[in-house]
């Protein structure tokens, strides 16, 4: 189980740009911005993001147009879910995919190091370009980054966690036990 967090920009920055900005967010979050230059990236047209498989904080992806057009200029909907935004009207699109287990000594949850980066996104954005997100525990949409909601973000993290090793973690094992009956 991951938490994907959705970001969206909104005012003029080209999307390989962001990519830059996210990355760093995210390592500095991290505390780990000294290998923001050995990271391998995926490009195809219209997207990058980073390799899996090389040890990072989070999966890191960027979704714009090659262009510099907005990526989206109305807000979209789910036909079957009226309330889910697929799409916001943004620039570009980012995310931060992290498992539910990440912990750093600076980061004791996943949602702690997207809000580290969320903060650090929002000062290093140029003048004239905003953000939105979503808080994927509660489906709320915040504009910009302010303390009280990253605050409720992390509380909702703590229980994902809570939840995840008191609960889904003791079932998976009781399943996996099962599955193999010479243990």
């Amino acid at each position: 189980m991951t938490l994907d967090t959705r970001v969206w920009v909104h005012g003029p920055i080209h999307g390989r740009d962001l990519f830059k900005l996210a990355l760093k967010s995210i390592l500095h979050a991290a505390d780990r911005l000294d290998e923001v230059h050995t990271v391998e990236l995926v490009e195809r047209e219209g997207s990058i993001h980073t390799r899996i498989g090389q040890g990072l904080p989070a999966i890191v992806e960027v979704s714009f147009n090659e262009d510099g057009s907005p990526l989206a200029l109305e807000d979209t909907y789910d036909d079957e879910e009226p309330e889910w935004v697929v799409q916001r009207k943004c620039q570009a699109q980012l995310s931060w995919d992290t498992g539910y287990g990440y912990h750093d000594e600076r980061c004791a949850t996943a949602a702690v190091l997207h809000s580290f980066a969320l903060a650090t996104l929002a000062q290093l954005l140029p003048e004239g370009v905003t953000l939105s997100w979503e808080n994927e525990f509660d489906g709320t949409i915040h504009q910009g980054v302010n303390t009280d909601d990253l605050t409720a973000f992390c509380g909702s993290g703590i229980e994902a966690v809570t939840w995840f090793e008191t609960v889904a973690k003791p079932a998976i094992e009781a399943e996996h036990q099962k599955e193999v009956p010479w243990r």
